[in-house]
């Protein structure tokens, strides 16, 4: 496996922070991606109390 990177000439740590980053990029998409969803069930059905025009 070692042999692999040292053939392509780059230290398996480039890999390694390349998987890493990458890794931390499809988290930070994820955790976008919470927020949209959270508030658009949030919108379809208020919590009592919370929308002053919906509560009497």
């Amino acid at each position: 496996m070692d042999s692999r990177y040292h053939a392509s000439g780059s230290p398996p740590s480039f890999y390694r922070f390349l998987h890493c980053s990458e890794t931390l990029n499809y988290f930070q998409v994820f955790l976008e991606l919470i927020p949209i969803k959270w508030s658009a069930e949030k919108e379809k059905n208020p919590a009592p109390g919370q929308n002053s025009s919906i509560s009497p």
